[in-house]
């Protein structure tokens, strides 16, 4: 169950990125379809071909021989699915024409400031000082002899 807990949020992230992407450029059911798509069907695939235990399917996991792919707790697939599906979206739904057909348009302002320091403390302490058992990252789980 909490493998499963652990590829739902890789996949909801990998949906986050296109989701940014399209800010302002489709409706929502657009976005729900795609979300759909990418969570139901193409993060799975690209998540089984980097960390599957089955040698003839995970051609990721045997690239290069012993070891092959290493993902490190899944930031390669994730991000890699995630952008390659906005960049694809992108291409396909253009840019954003109301931005550039007012004259008017004021740019964006600056973001708070103790916001993004909040951030910041928040991403450096998860990574210092984990949280997750590492026994349950895809990497590990997958690639251990």
């Amino acid at each position: 169950m909490s493998l499963f807990l652990l590829q739902l949020t890789f996949a909801t992230t990998a949906t986050t990125i296109v989701s940014g992407a399209l800010a302002d450029r489709t409706q929502f059911v657009a976005y729900v379809m795609q979300a759909l798509l990418l969570a139901g069907f193409v993060y799975p695939a690209v998540a089984h071909w980097a960390w599957s235990n089955e040698q003839r399917t995970a051609w990721l996991a045997n690239v290069g021989g012993q070891g092959g792919f290493v993902d490190f707790a899944g930031s390669a697939v994730v991000h890699v699915v995630g952008g390659a599906a906005a960049l694809a979206a992108c291409i396909v739904v253009g840019p954003r024409e109301e931005r550039r057909a007012d004259p008017k348009f004021a740019p964006i302002r600056p973001h708070s400031t103790p916001f993004v320091y909040m951030g910041g403390a928040i991403l450096s302490l998860g990574t210092h000082f984990p949280l997750s058992v590492p026994a349950l990252t895809p990497a590990q789980s997958c690639c251990t002899p």
